[in-house]
């Protein structure tokens, strides 16, 4: 009988299942995108809010890669970030450490996680913000793509508030929201998997 360790080392493995139908749903506007009679190139930044566990960062890694794959962005490296790596100890060399940021991000997919981090009073966060606009693309065709990841409200506080631009930079129409599991939903799944896998689940733990 397989441990809770190990249940939860497989649990967290099958998680690209649970995610594919956000996953189908994103390469099928890319393959739309991709065809001979699409009509423009499109706008690769996004945004992936919803609850904690719903697979944000994990689908961003898949969907950065297939941006790569497909050739929308020339270079072809997945960046992964998080709000730290942008701030510094002043306004100065956050705007810095943001800059080498983007600047290396051009012709690459950037990744940012739990980015409603970036969020915050001081001038080291406004700097960082205000460096981020600057850089970010602002029409399609760009080469380059952001992918923000974090909580749908914590999100919407960051692009309403911080700066202006980062709305523009971040449209509406680029979110996507990812539903919660219920609790039925994820016994099945993970009974699922158990038996493929022929581990045996206590029943306690269903």
């Amino acid at each position: 009988m397989a441990s809770y360790g190990n249940m939860l080392i497989f649990f967290w493995a099958m998680c690209v299942i649970m995610f594919a139908p956000f996953y189908h749903i994103i390469l099928e506007e890319l393959a739309a995108i991709s065809r001979k009679d699409a009509p423009s190139i499109p706008f690769l930044n996004s945004v992936f809010v919803g609850n904690p566990g719903t697979g944000k960062t994990t689908v961003a890694k898949i969907y950065a890669k297939r941006l790569v794959e497909t050739g929308f962005v020339s270079k072809g490296q997945v960046i992964l970030t998080t709000p730290s790596d942008f701030l510094g100890v002043n306004s100065g060399e956050s705007a810095s450490k943001t800059k080498a940021i983007m600047e290396k991000s051009l012709g690459n997919v950037l990744v940012i996680d739990e980015a409603y981090s970036l969020r915050g009073e001081s001038d080291i966060y406004r700097s960082a913000v205000d460096t981020l606009v600057a850089y970010s693309p602002t029409k399609p065709g760009a080469d380059m793509s952001i992918i923000l990841c974090g909580y749908k409200a914590e999100i919407n506080d960051l692009l309403d508030k911080m700066n202006p631009g980062l709305k523009g930079r971040f449209p509406d129409r680029c979110t996507v929201e990812f539903a919660s599991y219920d609790e039925t939903e994820l016994d099945m799944i993970i009974a699922s998997k158990a038996t493929a896998m022929r581990i045996d689940i206590p029943y306690k733990m269903r």
